[in-house]
């Protein structure tokens, strides 16, 4: 027994780490920043200054020194110039190359991904217990100083050496060992594999409803972190495949914290529709989420307005209020159940005779559309 229980919390213990995701450690998110000369500086747990520069090359100068302690992604390609160190204690993603002239120490849960190519000429990068995916190839040269003290470095597009002076863990000759490529990535760490390929995600959506309420169609939804997330659109359509934008809502941009949103269509499809969220970044990307389908009626719940009482094969005129668009059908049932008329119409009323067959009585009236229904009693003299 005393085997067993070991056995099933090894078990457990690889289940976890074989599901393992990859999140910010204090869920800061930002995109990379303006440097300002200064001998150290960090982004903390506050929005860093001038989030959203995507498009300035960092020089650090002189032995200065930065530290990534957030989620912080680059859109476009990263040139990193002159002295001093770059030390990343979170995750730093370059959504295009990276240039670095200058040492990247990559600390113990810390991550560097280059969706691109990583180019270092007569610069290091250091893993000290944190993990390197590049998803191009990567070029170190010209006294390149490449130290793997422990950690991952993954290489999917392969390693170019070359010049003079390089060095790979004091080696002039870059041991194959100190790298895993797509196939190992993929193997040895399938959360850090996905995670670099498929990037996080713009929002964390934990929900997304839509209920009618009376004359409208209510919507809301939360997410539970945002990453560079600029607006929602509201879509809206009528057989689930062509959709048109109703509205629009801002988002927060970057949150860790949960979020809600609302928004009510006053002016909703009649019958069966469908909704659907989007998703727009600050730099034009976007995510779409699946539909979800109401049934509208404007046949509001309450007393129904209707010719009584009335003579054999006489009319009966039914007022319904509703738009005149909406199909609806107006049914006749005996005291004992049985369905005397049943007949589709549309428009604020409907006229229609009763048969002569239909004899005097007490007899119940139905109008109802797809998702609602009104009822009352019919006297037929």
């Amino acid at each position: 027994m005393k085997y067993l229980l070991l056995l099933s919390l090894l078990l457990f213990t690889l289940n976890l780490q074989a599901q393992q995701t990859y999140t910010s450690a204090n869920n800061t998110t930002a995109n990379w920043v303006d440097f300002v000369w200064a001998k150290s500086f960090s982004w903390m747990n506050d929005r860093p200054r001038h989030a959203g520069n995507n498009t300035y090359t960092a020089d650090f100068g002189y032995w200065h020194q930065a530290n990534v302690y957030g989620y912080i992604t680059r859109n476009g390609n990263l040139t990193i110039d002159g002295g001093g160190e770059l030390n990343i204690y979170d995750t730093l993603r370059v959504i295009g190359n990276l240039y670095s002239k200058q040492t990247i120490n990559i600390h113990t849960g810390g991550i560097l991904i280059v969706e691109g190519d990583y180019i270092t000429n007569d610069g290091g990068v250091n893993t000290v217990g944190g993990k390197v995916v590049v998803l191009g190839s990567m070029s170190a040269t010209n006294g390149a100083d490449v130290d793997i003290n422990s950690g991952d470095f993954y290489i999917v597009g392969g390693l170019t050496t070359g010049g003079s002076g390089e060095a790979f863990n004091g080696s002039s000759t870059p041991p194959s060992v100190y790298f895993g490529d797509e196939a190992d990535l993929d193997s040895n760490d399938p959360g850090l594999s996905s995670f670099a390929k498929n990037g996080a995600l713009p929002i964390e959506l934990l929900a997304f409803s839509a209920i009618v309420n009376e004359t409208r169609v209510e919507l809301d939804w939360s997410t539970a972190s945002e990453l560079n997330n600029d607006y929602f659109t509201i879509e809206r359509s009528s057989d689930g495949l062509s959709f048109e934008s109703v509205a629009t809502v801002t988002g927060a941009g970057n949150s860790s914290e949960t979020l809600n949103y609302s928004f009510v269509d006053r002016n909703p499809l009649f019958g069966k529709s469908y909704y659907r969220l989007k998703q727009t970044d600050f730099d034009g990307a976007s995510e779409t989420f699946e539909p979800i389908a109401v049934n509208f009626t404007s046949l509001i719940s309450g007393d129904l307005t209707f010719t009584n009482p009335v003579n054999r094969g006489g009319t009966v005129t039914i007022y319904t209020n509703t738009d005149d668009k909406e199909i609806l059908t107006v049914s006749i049932f005996n005291m004992t159940g049985e369905q005397l008329v049943n007949q589709k119409f549309s428009g604020v009323n409907y006229s229609f005779d009763m048969s002569t067959d239909i004899k005097p009585g007490i007899y119940f009236v139905k109008v109802s559309s797809l998702s609602s229904e009104k009822t009352g009693r019919l006297v037929v003299r």
